[in-house]
């Protein structure tokens, strides 16, 4: 029977200590946040209750437009990702099949350095690209240049985007975008043909700006499986030939 007035004294002392307790965590957290919209402490003492509330409440619809950005960044990123996948894929599998029109082998030649490369000759090279393939490729300096000391030093990257076509090439002084968005047309150098004269062979004199004044470049496609194109001038998705045993 004692017990209860001391717990019911005990309960007013305690209370009381806890509110107190809870103002000045309150006062400190308040102290410790950093003031809406980028505001000084100054600024922020000087507002009033009413201006106090609506920067936060101006500083909610930021944040809330922030996140809402942040998603939809963290969304076109995975789709990228996810297109840059497909896109592999869909290389890989071109390169293994290897039907004519699949693979284009191309070699550059007597090609003249652009500013970038002080105007130096650039010594010959060859590659080749799958049809929807982006890569990226070195081109060195002329054997016979012997002052190299006033150029960046090689290699120099030349960019390369192949078209799902198979009827466009790219060469380009600057990498795209991002997956699947190709670099400033400004910025390339474009060999396009119809898919009968990329079988036989083609021969183009190209600028590629600031990286090669100008280069002869021969593209083929690589030997292959016989397909039927239906029209040479859409969109290539070869078809294999049937062939009668």
């Amino acid at each position: 029977m004692t017990s209860f007035p001391r717990r019911h004294q005990l309960q007013t002392v305690v209370r009381p200590v806890w509110r107190a307790l809870a103002g000045m965590a309150a006062l400190v957290l308040s102290a410790c946040a950093s003031a809406p919209l980028d505001l000084t402490p100054d600024e922020w003492d000087s507002l009033t209750p009413e201006q106090q509330q609506l920067a936060l409440d101006k500083q909610a619809e930021v944040d809330a437009l922030s996140s809402s950005l942040s998603i939809e960044a963290s969304r076109n990123a995975a789709l990228s990702a996810i297109s840059e996948s497909a896109r592999n894929i869909r290389v890989d599998a071109r390169r293994k099949r290897a039907r004519l029109g699949d693979i284009l082998e191309c070699a550059l030649e007597e090609s003249q350095g652009g500013e970038a490369v002080g105007g130096l000759p650039l010594a010959p090279v060859g590659f080749d690209v799958v049809r929807g393939e982006a890569k990226t490729i070195g081109v060195g300096l002329a054997a016979r240049v012997k002052d190299r000391s006033q150029v960046i030093p090689p290699p120099y990257l030349l960019f390369l985007d192949y078209a799902d076509s198979g009827l466009v090439l790219r060469l380009c002084s600057e990498s795209s975008i991002a997956p699947g968005v190709p670099a400033p047309v400004d910025r390339c150098a474009t060999v396009a043909a119809p898919f009968r004269d990329f079988s036989n062979g083609i021969d183009r004199v190209i600028t590629v700006p600031d990286l090669i004044a100008s280069a002869s470049v021969r593209c083929v496609f690589a030997p292959g499986a016989p397909v039927q194109v239906i029209d040479i001038q859409d969109d290539l998705e070869q078809k294999p030939v049937s062939v009668s045993p």
